[in-house]
């Protein structure tokens, strides 16, 4: 009797998808080669258009064709004023900010942070951008408060420890040279606390959260050599927070918690 043979491709299998799969051809809807499916109006005024535009927006984002992207949230603000129950914009607002930042517009995206809702000011992501869009005006004041703001609430985040450093590091390259050494410290403090809460973290879950860690800390580690700080008077400069004006409440909050890692030094991971 003839000895039945399997074919191959009948085994043929396919190769295990990673776990946290990305598809980079991935591509919304209404985008197509020449732009939309149909006309940005009447696509905006279709069902669930204004939340097609902001898909396709973000995919632009990630693209990274910032001008065309940037022109697009421009129309979609002018349609959604022409109704008469707009609808929120909050997260349009973030994306746009954003765009204006990679596109170097800082100006217009400082204008952008301006119109947050009294409501979306008070979301931890929003407040922690407005201080980010502050730094990059040198509104160094507004910039320190919104980050005080944001920790009140977020106590143990690193990243924004390293924003308050920035304040400290561009303020230092707008001031006189006779306050530069001040500025730095307050700057290595910052960098410090951040080192203090990113290496006293959760272990990371996966593998790419580790490897994203790591690099973290190597990128702290160069910024603190950076600064060239040996060591410190026994008392911090507390009067460069006057030279920027800062708020009383947030010179307090400063002088209160920037001391955290002063005195203890930041453990390794192992």
């Amino acid at each position: 009797m003839e000895e039945f043979q399997f074919e191959d491709e009948f085994f043929e299998i396919e190769d295990k998808r990673q776990r946290h799969f990305i598809d980079t051809n991935y591509c919304p809807e209404v985008a197509t080669l020449g732009g939309f499916q149909q006309p940005t109006e009447s696509l905006f005024n279709s069902e669930n258009g204004p939340s097609k535009i902001q898909n396709l927006i973000e995919y632009m984002y990630l693209k990274k064709q910032y001008i065309e992207a940037w022109d697009l949230c421009q129309q979609w603000f002018l349609y959604n004023r022409s109704l008469q129950k707009s609808f929120k914009d909050g997260q349009l607002l973030e994306i746009s900010i954003r765009l204006n930042i990679k596109l170097d517009d800082v100006k217009t995206a400082l204008d952008l942070t301006n119109q947050f809702s009294e409501a979306n000011s008070k979301e931890a992501g929003v407040i922690f951008l407005k201080g980010h869009v502050y730094l990059l005006n040198s509104l160094f004041n507004d910039a320190l408060k919104q980050l005080r703001l944001y920790l009140e609430s977020r106590t143990q985040d690193y990243k924004a420890w390293i924003e308050i450093a920035h304040v400290f590091v561009k303020a230092s390259k707008q001031s006189g040279p006779e306050y530069g050494l001040s500025f730095r410290q307050w700057a290595y403090l910052a960098l410090k606390n951040s080192l203090y809460f990113i290496e006293r973290s959760p272990r990371p879950t996966t593998v790419y959260k580790e490897i994203h860690i790591q690099q973290e800390v190597e990128t702290l580690k160069l910024e603190l050599a950076s600064l060239q700080i040996d060591s410190f008077s026994e008392n911090l400069d507390s009067s460069i927070l006057q030279l920027l004006k800062v708020d009383e409440e947030t010179s307090n909050w400063l002088l209160q918690h920037i001391r955290v890692t002063m005195d203890e030094e930041p453990i390794n991971r192992t």
